[in-house]
């Protein structure tokens, strides 16, 4: 999908560092080689897209210092057309502090060479690089002030595990494992995006009563 000829992020495949480093793939002194699998996403799902990548071949290798890096390979398929084209893209690694004795991990952009926590592959291109080599655009930057309000109560509303299309009252109770505290942060900020698409306060439900028992202690 393009926009005023601007390719865009959430149309683009994404390649973050974030699940790499978290699963022990990118750490120091190291030279392994795996794989990354990506479902498919449900099909009524409509804030996911299916890429035509089923998973990502890599190999990492920070033996020296001097020359980190992480090699991906792996097969695209357009899903219109059904033709595919091959990636096998080699990005540069490198750190940066983070707060006291804390790092973190980069990928250098090969087009521009500036860190980038995500690389992107648009439709039709063969290498992953930042979005500012791209000058991919965010959808939102074309979304008017009540379809952002539209996207922010959808988006909460799955986070709190209710149907992100249901607007009516009650609000989604608590999910499972969430704790009190994020709940009611949650609940704040959909009603904050309610509010901005006019929609009438519902007092009932677990939204008001969390609030209620934030600020008296006991809701007494």
């Amino acid at each position: 999908m393009r926009t005023g000829g601007r390719a865009l992020v959430e149309s683009s495949f994404p390649l973050d560092i974030r699940p790499l480093v978290r699963g022990g793939a990118i750490r120091d002194d190291i030279h392994v080689e795996g794989e990354m699998k990506f479902a498919s996403p449900d099909d009524d799902d409509d804030d996911d897209d299916d890429y035509g990548v089923s998973g990502i071949a890599f190999e990492v290798s920070t033996l020296d210092h001097a020359n980190r890096w992480i090699r991906v390979r792996c097969t695209v398929t357009n899903l219109w057309s059904g033709k595919q084209r091959e990636i096998n893209d080699e990005i540069r690694l490198t750190t940066s502090r983070a707060g006291f004795a804390g790092r973190k991990w980069w990928f250098v952009c090969p087009g521009l060479g500036v860190r980038a926590r995500a690389l992107y592959l648009p439709e039709g291109a063969r290498y992953f690089r930042s979005r500012q080599y791209y000058d991919l655009a965010y959808e939102t930057e074309h979304l008017d002030d009540r379809e952002r309000a539209w996207r922010r109560v959808r988006k909460l509303r799955r986070r709190l595990g209710g149907d992100p299309d249901d607007i009516d009252p009650p609000y989604p109770p608590k999910p499972a494992g969430m704790l009190p505290s994020r709940y009611a942060v949650l609940l704040d900020r959909l009603a904050a995006a309610e509010d901005d698409l006019d929609l009438p306060l519902t007092l009932g439900g677990p939204r008001f009563a969390y609030r209620w028992d934030r600020q008296s202690g006991d809701g007494g």
